[in-house]
């Protein structure tokens, strides 16, 4: 048997990401494996993923150093970011939801990139590309972190990264075939090699 593309699921405790890491687990050709990452390895949760045979690890957007452990070695990533959680006042008062939500998947983009991740998706919200079109500050992986810069707002319309499911106008030289309806380019279809 050869050996499984490895694919780590932020929140695989949670709602989304649990129902993701199940699936894969229960996924009868067996081609991808589970790397579970969550804040509490210990849950309830936690614990019944690793008996279905998942690799559990504790990791948290909020921590840079968890997330790049994590996807370490990793084929694909799953991040979905902690917009509901339970906040306090100060806590929303030092930053709020959407500020977590940009810095955590900065740190997932940062991470996923150095890691070599070949690909990662990013659930959030509803679209924000009406809202974060003109933005500098939203994560790429195509350039590791925010800082992704074209000359005119046409370029920025036509040039699509190939391993930013979430960031879908994003810079970079490579890009790939994606729905007429982002107002993205279809470029020729790749070839392995």
């Amino acid at each position: 048997m050869t050996e499984q593309k490895l694919i780590a699921v932020v929140g695989a405790t949670g709602a989304q990401g649990g129902g993701l890491a199940r699936a894969i687990l229960a996924d009868p050709s067996g081609e991808f494996g589970v790397r579970a990452l969550t804040r509490n390895p210990e849950s309830a949760k936690a614990k019944e993923l690793a008996a279905a045979g998942a690799e559990v690890v504790a990791a948290d957007l909020d921590d840079e150093a968890s997330v790049r452990a994590a996807f370490e070695g990793v084929y694909g990533a799953f991040v979905v970011t902690n917009y509901w959680v339970d906040r306090t006042p100060e806590e929303e008062a030092a930053r709020t939801r959407a500020e977590m939500e940009l810095q955590q998947a900065d740190i997932a983009a940062t991470a996923a990139k150095d890691a070599g991740v070949a690909h990662v998706i990013w659930s959030t919200l509803e679209d924000t590309r009406p809202f974060f079109s003109d933005r500098d500050d939203v994560p790429s992986l195509t350039t590791g972190a925010t800082r992704c810069r074209t000359s005119t707002r046409r370029a920025r319309r036509t040039s699509c990264s190939r391993s930013t499911a979430y960031r879908r106008r994003s810079c970079g030289p490579r890009s790939t075939s994606m729905p007429s309806s982002t107002g993205c380019r279809r470029p020729a279809a790749r070839t392995a090699g």
